[in-house]
């Protein structure tokens, strides 16, 4: 009888360890997972979250150095979508004439994590700094998202 005692003693002795492990290690999980930025929910206390980018740009600047009066430099760009969803390219603008897009036949829809290359071409018409913007409109709203140049 003590030995049936004792066995089933230690039994529960043992899962009631093995139970307290699996709390702890739940509960650790649990805030390492917060700490990386996993989704959780939400309160009407929580603070409203960041914006979100919607695009990334390989290169995110475009940089045409040196070129000669009456030449032509184009540079190649990525455009990868970050947004949860698809994202329609509705429109490429150009903040100066001497910049031009090719390569891109607009209107185009990104799927998510998936990417669109357009080109930018630059002729130089003198000898002067020229700085410039080209604007994306998407399907996320009204305002584009513009890349420097």
């Amino acid at each position: 009888m003590v030995g049936t005692c004792f066995s089933k003693c230690l039994q529960y002795k043992t899962l009631s360890k093995v139970l307290l492990a699996l709390l702890a290690f739940s509960l650790f999980a649990g805030q390492a997972a917060a700490g990386r930025g996993v989704a959780s929910r939400t309160t009407a206390a929580d603070p409203a979250p960041k914006s979100e980018r919607l695009v990334e740009f390989t290169p995110d600047v475009v940089t045409f150095q040196n070129v000669p009066v009456g030449d032509t430099y184009t540079q190649t760009v990525r455009i990868t979508n970050l947004a949860q969803g698809t994202l329609q390219i509705k429109k490429i603008s150009t903040s100066s004439a001497d910049l031009e897009i090719t390569g891109i036949l607009l209107p185009v829809v990104v799927a998510h994590g998936t990417n669109e290359s357009f080109t930018i071409s630059f002729r130089a018409k003198g000898e002067s700094r020229k700085d410039g913007q080209i604007s994306i409109f998407t399907s996320s709203g009204d305002a584009p998202v513009v890349l420097t140049v």
